[in-house]
Parts: C-alpha cells; sequence; structure tokens
C-alpha cells in the first residue's frame, strides 16, 4: 500500500509546503486503527501510545513536537518481548490452567494476588454509570482530578471527571459530566464512540485531550458505518470554576480545530510499517535489506495456520487511514495442490475478512462474514504471476486481476460489523499464504 509521508496530518500534509503551515489540525490525528491513546508531555514533545490488540508489534509509540505532525518511532511489545516473557519470574503468581473452549488449546493463565490497603475512588459519575475503565488521575493547582472512561466503547462512550483535595480521595463526580462524548449527538453525526480520553499540558500552556472515535460513513440505505475502527482524536480543554471543561464553546470533538500555537515540526516521510497477527511470521524472508520496506520482495513459505485461528499464520498486515485506497501486489506462486493458496487479504478479525488468493489453477475471491465463509467468484488462471489488487472508495470495493475485476462491486459492510470476537481491531490489507493445515514446502513471492 503506498502511503503519504506517515501519518502527517491526514489531509494536511501535501499542502503543507504550498501554502505554509495550516491554521487548523484535521480530526482525527492518528488515523485509523489507533485505539485508547495516552499520552506524555516532555519538554515539548509529546510521546502517544495507544492499543494494538493481535497487532504485533503491539503498542505502537509516537512522537510529535507541534500535536499535528506524528512518527512513530517504537513498540512497546515485539516478538522478543512476548518470546522471553515467563510468568515464573514474576512473585506472588501462583500457575494455573485453562482449556480454551474455541480450539481446546490448553493455555497457561496467571493468578495475582495484590497487596497492601486498597481505595475505592468512585463507582462512576450517576447511580446508572457503568463500564468504567481507563483511569488518569492529574493534580492541576491544588485539585486532583480523576478521569475515567464510562458507558462501554459503542455509542454511549464518554468521558468522565471527579475531583478531589486529597490523592485517596474522597472524588466527587464535578457537575459538568459526562465532559466529553457524543451520545447527545444522535446516530447520524459522521463521529461516534468518543471516550478513554487523556489530558496533558502543551509547551504552551494550553490544556489539550487525546481521545477515541469512530469516523461514521453512510451507505444506500441510510445505514451507518465505520470500516476503520477506532481511532485518536485531539480537543482542546479548559479549567473554568474548578471544572474541567472539554471543547469549551462546542462541547463536541470537530474533524478540525484551531491548530496549537506550537512551532511547526514536520516530519520526513516513514514507509507504512507491517505487522503480523499474534505474532511475526517467522516464514518471510526478504530481497531486500529492509524487510519492512513497502518496496520489498517478500518471499513466504507457505504455512498451515489461517486466518482464524489463534496461532500465527503466514500473513502481514499494513494499516488503513482513509476512506480510498489501493492496495496492489504481483504475486509469483505455483502450485500442484488443491489446499495451497498465495494472495491478499482486507482484514478486520476472524470472523470478517476478504481473500483473493492464488491456487493450483484458479484465483478466487471469498467472502467472511460473522463467522461464515463463501465464495464469491473464481476465474481460471495458470500464469505463474499476476498482479492482484484491491481497491476502496468509501465502502465499495473493487477486486482486480491484471487490472480487470474478478467480481461485481462487493461492499465494506461485512467488515464494519465488530462481532464478538476480536471486535477492538482495525482495518488492515494483507499479503498472506497458507496450506490450509497441512505441512507445505511451497513458497510465494509478493512485489
Amino acid at each position: 500500500m503506498k502511503t503519504s509521508p506517515f501519518i502527517l496530518s491526514v489531509l494536511l500534509g501535501m499542502s503543507v509546503a504550498a501554502i505554509g503551515q495550516p491554521r487548523s489540525v484535521s480530526n482525527p490525528i492518528l488515523p485509523g486503527f489507533n485505539p485508547d491513546p495516552s499520552i506524555c508531555a516532555v519538554d515539548g514533545d509529546y510521546y502517544l501510545v495507544t492499543s494494538s490488540f493481535v497487532f504485533v508489534p503491539g503498542l505502537p509509540v509516537y512522537h510529535s513536537r507541534d500535536l499535528v505532525n506524528w512518527e512513530l518511532i517504537s513498540h512497546g511489545i515485539d516478538q522478543q518481548n512476548i518470546d522471553k516473557f515467563h510468568f515464573e519470574n514474576l512473585d506472588d503468581i501462583a500457575m494455573a490452567t485453562v482449556k480454551e473452549p474455541k480450539t481446546g488449546l490448553t493455555l497457561e493463565a496467571p493468578s495475582v494476588q495484590l497487596k497492601g490497603k486498597h481505595t475505592m475512588l468512585t463507582y462512576g459519575h450517576a447511580n446508572n454509570a457503568r463500564y468504567g475503565e481507563g483511569p488518569h488521575i492529574y493534580k492541576i493547582g491544588n485539585t486532583y482530578y480523576l478521569l475515567m472512561a464510562e458507558g462501554g466503547s459503542g455509542k454511549k462512550h464518554a468521558v468522565t471527571i471527579h475531583s478531589s483535595n486529597s490523592l485517596t480521595g474522597p472524588y466527587k463526580a464535578q457537575q459538568v459530566n459526562p465532559v466529553l462524548s457524543h451520545r447527545q449527538m444522535g446516530n447520524t453525526y459522521p463521529i461516534q464512540n468518543i471516550g478513554h480520553a487523556d489530558i496533558f499540558r502543551a509547551a504552551d500552556g494550553q490544556l489539550y485531550a487525546v481521545c477515541l472515535g469512530n469516523r461514521m460513513l453512510k451507505d444506500g440505505n441510510g445505514k451507518w458505518h465505520s470500516p476503520l475502527g477506532r481511532e485518536t482524536f485531539l480537543v482542546s480543554v479548559e479549567q473554568q470554576d474548578d471544572q474541567l471543561i472539554f471543547a469549551p464553546g462546542i462541547g463536541r470533538v470537530e474533524t478540525e480545530m484551531q491548530r496549537p500555537s506550537l512551532p511547526w515540526h514536520p516530519f520526513e516521510g516513514q514507509e507504512e510499517p507491517w505487522y503480523g497477527l499474534r505474532g511475526i511470521p517467522s516464514c518471510v524472508k526478504s530481497s531486500t535489506a529492509a524487510a519492512s520496506s513497502s518496496l520489498s520482495t517478500l518471499h513466504f513459505s507457505l504455512l498451515p495456520e489461517v486466518l482464524d485461528t489463534i496461532a500465527t499464520p503466514a500473513c502481514l498486515l499494513q494499516k488503513l487511514h482513509g476512506f480510498q485506497w489501493t492496495f496492489s501486489r504481483e504475486v509469483t506462486f505455483i502450485t500442484k495442490k488443491e489446499n495451497e493458496w498465495a494472495g491478499i487479504t482486507l482484514y478486520r478479525t476472524a470472523n470478517s475478512y476478504y481473500t483473493l488468493m492464488k491456487g493450483k489453477d484458479c484465483i478466487r475471491l471469498t467472502k467472511r462474514e460473522k463467522g461464515q465463509s463463501a465464495v464469491v467468484a473464481e476465474q481460471p488462471c495458470k500464469d505463474k504471476t499476476v498482479r492482484l489488487a484491491i481497491e476502496a472508495d468509501s465502502l465499495r470495493l473493487h477486486f482486480l486481476i491484471n487490472g480487470q475485476p474478478i467480481a461485481a462491486e462487493q461492499s465494506m459492510r461485512p467488515l464494519c460489523d465488530d462481532g464478538k470476537y476480536n471486535k477492538f481491531n482495525g482495518l488492515g490489507v494483507c499479503i498472506y499464504a497458507t496450506s490450509m493445515g497441512r505441512k507445505s514446502k511451497a513458497v510465494a513471492t509478493f512485489k
């Protein structure tokens, strides 16, 4: 997938050279799969980490100096962290085994005993508050503010504030609550599910907050969908009469806001990074020095694992950041076996994805929706090398072989249903090869 310089403020990056520094910030500031943001400010630098769920390396760490331009600098979890982690090295953990009901696999799970006195700070801001999560405590002046998310991760999601004169409380819900939510905006507002925030003070002295939210698209039937998943947004914050006010004078997250008065600091472009599912597949080799480069030639040894198992398949993903894009790869692969396939994938969860795969004597387009797979179309193919592509425009999808469609227009809607499993993932495009549960010596090459 060819991208503009990596997340340089979605709509602004290409125009900055022509018109100078922009006056506004486009929201989201980190588009695509970037939920649950936490941020800290250090001497004019800002470091922001988001959740990653089954994408590995996990916990991406972004850096900015102006809150507009961002660069990916690290990850909190990589394959080395996973391989070296041993529960027995931790104190006060009794080992236990549990059986995973879907696969029957036996897994080891830690049991942790907490020590010391515990203090309940709050049960929420209202008598019907629920699903409290993501707490942060700040000291602003002489007041301690407890921020938390409430209402779940859907349309009732919200940010609430409690305050106290003491770190351990008692904390009292401030009168302005929730301080940020879009539950009051109704189902047709183009940004939904706002919540899970973190406050910080910028170098200009102003308070801001980052939060998650979903950009929505309306289909032909008038229903709204969120194909990209949860993204990171920015809002301003003010302390008024000892109350914290989010987006003062506006009361909601908008697609644009006034740019913070910080020195403009763009970064050089970065290649879009690759991610694995639940781990980095060891079966991938690169013909160039940089295996992470989107310009590399990658060689995949086929693995038995498929996309909807809990193991790591022979798959590499890239995040999607917008609603119009093309993902294209030249695939060289030949096999005499019915179970061997290689191609590209549009992936949301283990229960919702499209695959465009080259097999023994055909190319097959498959759709998986709500855990059920179906063949959409097949086209005979005996060529060793083909170019496979996916084109997206809003909720419309086209799957192409050597520039020609294999089927009629498809919809992004099957990938927008969160479902019950892996529902917090964002959207990614993948290169993928599998031998469907059998051992294989086959190799697929992707350019």
